[in-house]
């Protein structure tokens, strides 16, 4: 086999899917999907539609990312066992990572009312990774997600990036790929001391600084951030995050959907 036969077979299965990766996310127009029914909202300290607070119900959001298997499956059950005010059972919202992932524990969770979300398959993003590789993580977890846990594709629609780590070429390929929301942003105070409400980024601000990651560079319009907020104990010891166990993380957000 000549050298210029090699060279052809290279471009053909190497280089070409990875142009095609870039230049249909680059030069595709951002898909907001069923979001766009849920209307859109400015990152703001302000009720929707200005509501009174004592008229606005609060939803509070037990999140879970990372690999879903039987040691921390065993720490969620702890969760399950207790009940909303009305004897309800507590559904949570999964972000899971492929690797180390048991699939059946995935779907009986599924099956029971909790919802499933995206959290790349090997849990290896950072906010520096390029366009190919956000491509390849999102788009290969979800295709693992819904052929191994039998969830339609379209009830995989919400996000949270590794290590909360994320760049405007995330939103680049959730966008694009019809996700409704990312789960990813820790909430700022306003200059009033209040966490701003979730928010659709239809506008973004370039000079908003994040503690982790970085943010949008152009409008997602349609595309909703569900924000995690900062809790805090009776000893007023500021709590983000509560470990389980090594395997899994646990996260608190106040949401108003």
């Amino acid at each position: 086999m000549g050298v210029w036969t090699w060279v052809a077979w290279v471009a053909l299965f190497i280089f070409f899917p990875l142009f095609f990766v870039h230049h249909t996310l680059c030069h595709s127009i951002p898909i907001s999907g069923a979001s766009s029914n849920l209307g859109s909202r400015t990152e703001s300290s302000t009720p929707p539609s200005n509501l009174p607070l004592d008229e606005i119900p609060m939803f509070l959001t037990i999140t879970f990312d990372d690999a879903l298997h039987a040691d921390s499956d065993a720490q969620i059950a702890k969760i399950l066992s207790h009940t909303n005010p009305n004897d309800e059972p507590i559904p949570l919202v999964y972000f899971i990572s492929n690797y180390w992932t048991d699939y059946k524990i995935v779907q009986q969770r599924y099956l029971e009312g909790s919802e499933m979300g995206i959290h790349t398959v090997t849990h290896t993003t950072q906010s520096d990774s390029n366009l190919t590789k956000w491509y390849l993580e999102i788009t290969k977890s979800r295709k693992y997600m819904s052929k191994h846990a039998g969830i339609p594709k379209r009830k995989l629609n919400g996000f949270r990036a590794p290590f909360l780590a994320k760049s405007d070429l995330t939103y680049k390929v959730l966008t694009a790929n019809n996700f409704l929301y990312d789960s990813t942003i820790v909430s700022a105070l306003d200059d009033n001391g209040m966490f701003t409400w979730s928010y659709t980024l239809d506008y973004f601000d370039v000079a908003r600084v994040y503690n982790i990651g970085q943010g949008s560079r152009q409008s997602y319009p349609g595309f909703w951030v569900i924000s995690m907020y900062q809790l805090y104990k009776l000893n007023s010891k500021k709590r983000t995050t509560s470990k389980m166990s090594s395997n899994s993380m646990w996260r608190y957000s106040w949401t108003i959907l």
